[in-house]
């Protein structure tokens, strides 16, 4: 998934001239980074989000203490939670339009109807480039 992520983020990000790419290309590389030790927890699980972010980052800090000077890459996590910054939100409008490309591919693959997630994904999407993309690949 993140490197989904990351593609959609090379391929749409470098139209975006207000964005700097490299720390968009970052964001997207290391977002997920605390699901490889906690996994995908979602509302199904019933973990309050406070919870969710203090595992994820116990597992950021884990992973990260494995590689030497890596207070940049906590910062780019961090800032990426924090969503306060445009390349932060742009990252979180992609990881939603991969979320939904990937359940059209289940969709395609399988019994399982992801149509309501799909149009869900869709109907949360702000980024007008990012909207665009999903009513073009996954519109009827």
């Amino acid at each position: 998934h993140s490197f989904g992520v990351a593609m959609l983020a090379l391929l749409i990000g470098r139209d975006v001239p207000s964005l700097n790419l490299e720390k968009v290309l970052r964001l997207a590389l290391i977002h997920d980074l605390g699901e490889a030790h906690v996994g995908d927890l979602t509302p199904l699980d019933n973990v309050p989000k406070p919870e969710k972010v203090a595992r994820e980052e116990k597992a950021v800090d884990a992973i990260l203490a494995l590689f030497p000077d890596s207070t940049a890459l906590k910062a780019d996590w961090l800032e990426y939670e924090a969503q306060e910054t445009m390349e932060a939100r742009f990252v979180k409008q992609l990881d939603r339009l991969e979320f939904a490309l990937q359940g059209a591919l289940y969709q395609e693959s399988s019994d399982l109807d992801t149509e309501a997630l799909i149009k869900k994904v869709g109907a949360g999407l702000t980024d007008d480039l990012v909207k665009a993309l999903f009513a073009e690949t996954l519109s009827p």
